[in-house]
């Protein structure tokens, strides 16, 4: 499965399965090797931040964490999703 067909996955009736928490799951486990990938879905990644829960949100800090130097104005952006106030709530 590609990284494409995750992101617009076909329409299916199964609704346990979240293709957001699909695709963050697969970005950080490649990025885990290739950090590199950051750089092309790092800001999918951040426009769905705010749609994650607790441990997705956790593997997306990971994923976004792996390349903070690469990418520009992260924490301008961070600070757009209410960054810290997501990190009060727990």
């Amino acid at each position: 499965m590609q990284l494409n067909e995750l992101w617009n996955p076909p329409i299916r009736s199964d609704k346990n399965k979240d293709p957001i928490v699909s695709f963050i799951n697969c970005v950080h486990k490649i990025q885990l090797n290739f950090p590199e990938i950051t750089d092309t879905f790092g800001r999918r990644v951040l426009f769905h931040f705010s749609q994650l829960l607790s441990d997705e949100r956790t593997l997306a800090l990971e994923i976004l964490a792996g390349r903070a130097d690469q990418l520009e104005n992260l924490f301008q952006s961070l600070q757009g999703l209410n960054f810290l106030g997501c990190l009060k709530h727990k």
